[in-house]
C-alpha cells in the first residue's frame, strides 16, 4: 500500500504493482486509479468544467493496462483518460475483446471511444470483430457501424460489412433490428428468407 504513493512517474514500481493489480483489493485499485489518472478518475472526474490535459504517455500505458478490471468505476476512469488522446490500431485489441461486457453502461462508452478513432484505425477493429467476434461483439460493432453512417464515415465499407452480415446462417431479431436501421436497402427482407430458414436456423 506505501508502494502506490510513491509510484509518480516511476515506470518499473508502476509495473510491479500492476503484476498483480487484480488480486489487490478494491479500494487499492481505486486508489492507484486516482494516483495515476489524477483529473480523468471518478474521484477527479466529476467536475466537469475543470479543463483536463490530455494524458502523458505514462498514464495512457496505465489506462490501457486497467482498462479491463472489474471495477466499473477503474474502467470508467481508464475510458474517460483514453477519450483524451488518439490511440493506435494496435492498442484497439483490448476494446475489441472488452465488446464482450454485457453491460449497456460500458458498453455506451467504449462504443463512444472507438468513434472517436480515426477512420483507418476502426475499420480493423470492425473487420476483425465481423470476422471472429462473438454475439455481443458483433451487437457492438453493428452500433458502431450505425454511428459512422449516420456521420458519413467508412461509407465505402459499409454495404460490404452488411452483405457479409447478411450471409450469416442464423440471424437474431435484435441483429435483424440493427439491421434494419441501415440505409443500405430492403435489408430486413434480404436478412430473413428461405436459405436461412427464415432466421430460425
Amino acid at each position: 500500500l506505501a508502494l502506490i504513493g510513491l509510484v509518480g512517474k516511476d515506470q518499473q514500481k508502476l509495473d510491479r504493482i500492476l503484476e498483480n493489480f487484480e488480486t489487490l483489493s478494491l479500494p487499492i485499485r481505486e486508489r492507484l486509479m486516482r494516483n495515476v489518472l489524477q483529473d480523468y478518475s471518478g474521484y477527479y472526474y466529476s467536475n466537469e468544467k475543470k479543463e483536463k490535459k490530455p494524458i502523458d504517455a505514462f498514464q495512457r500505458q496505465f489506462a490501457l493496462r486497467v482498462i479491463k478490471d472489474r471495477s466499473e468505476q477503474v474502467m470508467s476512469s481508464a475510458i474517460s483518460a483514453l477519450l483524451s488522446v488518439e490511440l493506435a490500431a494496435d492498442e484497439m485489441g483490448v476494446l475489441q475483446e472488452m465488446l464482450k461486457r454485457k453491460s449497456s453502461g460500458l458498453r455506451k462508452k467504449l462504443i463512444a471511444l472507438i468513434i472517436k478513432q480515426r477512420d483507418d484505425v476502426i475499420l480493423p477493429l470492425i473487420e476483425n470483430t465481423l470476422e471472429t467476434g462473438d454475439t455481443e461483439q458483433r451487437w457492438a460493432v453493428l452500433d458502431i457501424m450505425l454511428q459512422l453512417q449516420k456521420q458519413n464515415r467508412l461509407s465505402e465499407n459499409i454495404p460490404n460489412w452488411i452483405d457479409a452480415y447478411q450471409s450469416r446462417k442464423k440471424l437474431s431479431e435484435r441483429e435483424v433490428t440493427f439491421l434494419e436501421q441501415f440505409d443500405t436497402g430492403s435489408i430486413s427482407q434480404q436478412a430473413i428468407s428461405a436459405d436461412n430458414g427464415f432466421g430460425l436456423y
